[in-house]
Formats: structure tokens, C-alpha cells, sequence
């Protein structure tokens, strides 16, 4: 059956939201589109850009000061919201109605 359910990544490759496959999308593209994709939809009371890149090196920060002995989940950490780069960062009300 043929699908268009896809997405063309940042850098040209082609995610395939129904067949994916780990190849179909790089670590680097993750990391670069996470600082580009503002928290909770950009609903701030500041005018600070928090994004999803910052957030996420915030919990592995956090993880290093407070819980040393579990340094080796820092990887986790940083990727934590990494699928958020196809879906946006919706808000928590949405994701526990829609999940």
C-alpha cells in the first residue's frame, strides 16, 4: 500500500512516518532542528526563545549535577524529545488527550 505519510528532514532526507527506519534520519539533523523548535509552541510569558534544544540540554545538566550516578543516561537526556522534531512540541494537555 503506498503512503504519503513522509517528511523531508532538514538536510534532505526522507522520513517515512508509517516504514521508519533509523537511516532515514541523523543525529546531527535532530540536534540542529531542536534549536529551532520552541517550547510549548512558543507559548511563553518571556521573550526568551526557549526551544527543545534548550530544554534538553537543561534535563542533561540537570541529571549530571544531581543524579552523577546515572551519567551514563545522559545520551537519553539529550534526545529525550528528540521525535518532537517531526511533531512539534505540543502542549501537555494535548499529548495526554491525543497519546
Amino acid at each position: 500500500m503506498a503512503t504519503n505519510a513522509y517528511s523531508m528532514t532538514f538536510h534532505g532526507d526522507v522520513f517515512d512516518f508509517v516504514n521508519p527506519k533509523p537511516e532515514m534520519f541523523s543525529m546531527e539533523t535532530i540536534a540542529h532542528v531542536m534549536f529551532k523548535i520552541p517550547r510549548w509552541n512558543g507559548h511563553l510569558a518571556d521573550d526568551f526563545p526557549w526551544t527543545l534544544g534548550h530544554h534538553s540540554l537543561l534535563v542533561h545538566d540537570l541529571l549530571q549535577k544531581y543524579r552523577p550516578e546515572q551519567a551514563e543516561f545522559g545520551p537519553e537526556a539529550l534526545c529525550h524529545d528528540g521525535s518532537e522534531v517531526l511533531t512539534g512540541d505540543p502542549p501537555g494537555p494535548f499529548q495526554a488527550s491525543s497519546w
